[in-house]
């Protein structure tokens, strides 16, 4: 495998086939009536489905929507990697360890609207500038659409695009400061609130 460049009883019988005989009765009237076809069918359930998660995205763009328009009065810095951000009070921060890099995490109290931040060591020191083209190279099944190239504070270098997953669309920003690579995403709905954020980061 090639090395990655960015990362490293007998008398219950009776009963029993009186139970069968009314089931398939029902069935027959329920075939007959249509009523498989409407309530219990995959479409109906894939319907459902799509309705609900329609809703959710909804409620997270509304909530994401008001977060973003808040004011940016909290300030996040970080000793190790030399950058500071502000963000909305209506987000919570946190930071934890995850294999070989560090993950930053900016939520609500939903955990739904939002984004992470993940710091890795990039393998190959010379990379300076993080492109469609490297990050295919690393991850070829990566689904990247409206890429666009982005400058963080005066050297950070990189891509923002939309990563596509499941049918589900993810903001993705990536780029290389000072040996490391930055990961940051977010939900789609989440996409004005990053771009608010981001545009009040700063390396030392």
């Amino acid at each position: 495998m090639p090395k990655s460049d960015l990362h490293n009883a007998k008398g219950g019988v009776k009963i029993s086939l009186l139970v069968v005989v009314i089931f398939a009765g029902g069935v027959w009237y329920g075939a007959e009536h249509g009523w498989f076809n409407e309530v219990g069918s995959d479409y109906t359930l894939d319907v459902i489905v799509q309705q609900r998660q329609e809703e959710e995205q909804k409620i997270r763009t509304h909530t994401s929507e008001k977060i973003a328009a808040a004011e940016y009065s909290e300030v996040f810095k970080n000793d190790k990697y030399k950058f500071s951000l502000f963000y909305p009070a209506g987000l919570t921060a946190v930071n934890f360890q995850d294999g070989n890099g560090e993950t930053f995490l900016f939520q609500d109290s939903s955990a739904k609207v939002g984004f992470q931040i993940y710091i890795t060591p990039v393998e190959d020191a010379s990379i300076q500038v993080i492109t469609k083209e490297l990050i295919l190279k690393d991850i070829p099944d990566m689904q990247i659409s409206d890429d666009q190239p982005v400058l963080l504070g005066e050297n950070g270098k990189g891509l923002a695009f939309i990563e596509t997953t499941g049918g589900e669309k993810r903001r993705q920003v990536w780029f290389a400061v000072g040996g490391y690579l930055y990961q940051i995403t977010a939900p789609i709905e989440s996409d004005g609130l990053l771009q608010k954020t981001l545009n009040t980061m700063k390396f030392n």
